[in-house]
């Protein structure tokens, strides 16, 4: 499956998010590989993994190299920043564990930074980490009985997409039922919107406050290893 993967035509044009798997798929091969010591013929082998995953993350880092925040994805890309994000965050991280290197320490340290508030609009996109953070979650259990000014009954970890297309802004509304609520914090987000992207804290904009499972899940790795200090 990995040698497919690195001879089609998908190769090399995303990153590990919910639609692409490959960099964790090469992390646990390559892993596999270190242990089993015999085996016969392979379709492929570790330094293969690692090159095809280091060219992901060389693509990524010079997109990042042409932003302020170092995000390494590209905001009018049409993919969701904020678990693309953190999925670069963990790619680094398998990198430089395979390669018993810190190449892409740094980079992947910004990329996780971003998603929890080094950006433009200064919000992190992990709802309770840090000062600033999504209230107004459009989500049922945290919109109909949690609270909706970002203390007490929260819900405590979920990832949003945060900055989206303009043009997915469209259409959407309040749903029957729904408990209304709109936040900005200390300042305004809509006056650090561009590059064809904007962030709303609105109960009703769901591609900015909308918590996801795939969104949330590669944090679960990246928030365990970083509460032990471990570094690759």
């Amino acid at each position: 499956w990995a040698r497919a993967y690195m001879a089609s035509p998908n190769d090399g044009t995303d990153t590990l998010n919910l639609y692409d798997v490959s960099g964790l798929a090469h992390f646990e091969l390559g892993t596999a590989l270190r242990r089993i010591r015999r085996h016969g013929p392979l379709a492929t082998d570790t330094g293969r993994l690692v090159s095809d995953l280091g060219r992901q993350l060389r693509t990524a880092l010079g997109t990042g190299s042409r932003d302020p925040f170092g995000l390494g994805v590209g905001y009018n890309s049409g993919v969701d920043l904020t678990p693309h994000a953190l999925g670069l965050a963990l790619e680094s991280r398998f990198y430089d564990q395979m390669t018993h290197s810190r190449r892409y320490l740094g980079f992947g340290l910004r990329q996780l930074d971003w998603a929890v508030g080094e950006n433009a609009w200064g919000a992190s996109f992990v709802t309770g980490d840090g000062d600033v953070f999504p209230h107004c979650l459009h989500h049922q259990v945290a919109n109909l009985a949690g609270s909706l000014n970002g203390r007490g009954r929260i819900l405590q970890g979920a990832v949003v997409d945060g900055p989206n297309a303009q043009d997915a802004f469209t259409g959407i509304g309040l749903m029957p039922g729904m408990r209304s609520c709109s936040y900005s914090g200390r300042t305004n987000y809509a006056q650090f919107d561009g590059h064809g992207v904007r962030f709303v804290d609105n109960v009703a904009d769901w591609p900015s406050t909308e918590p996801a499972d795939d969104y949330t899940a590669p944090t679960v790795l990246l928030f365990a290893e970083l509460s032990r200090g471990r570094v690759p």
